[in-house]
């Protein structure tokens, strides 16, 4: 709890990441292989060409949460 206190949304973070991986242990045992060893520049263009697959804009939907990548 004190730990959910000092860093509210590394908390979340956790449980999420402990959800996903109790609920989907081998897409997460895949995800987890496929980030391995990885810089950020390699993570974010690895998000934005899964983005683009899609047909979304990442840029367009960070800035929509907030966030700048």
């Amino acid at each position: 709890m004190k730990n959910m206190m000092r860093n509210p949304i590394g908390a979340v973070q956790q449980k999420m990441l402990s959800n996903f991986q109790r609920n989907n242990p081998q897409l997460y045992q895949q995800v987890s292989q496929m980030v391995s060893g990885k810089s950020d520049e390699q993570l974010k263009q690895m998000a934005r060409n899964i983005a683009s697959e899609r047909g979304v804009d990442l840029d367009s939907f960070a800035s929509n949460m907030g966030l700048k990548l």
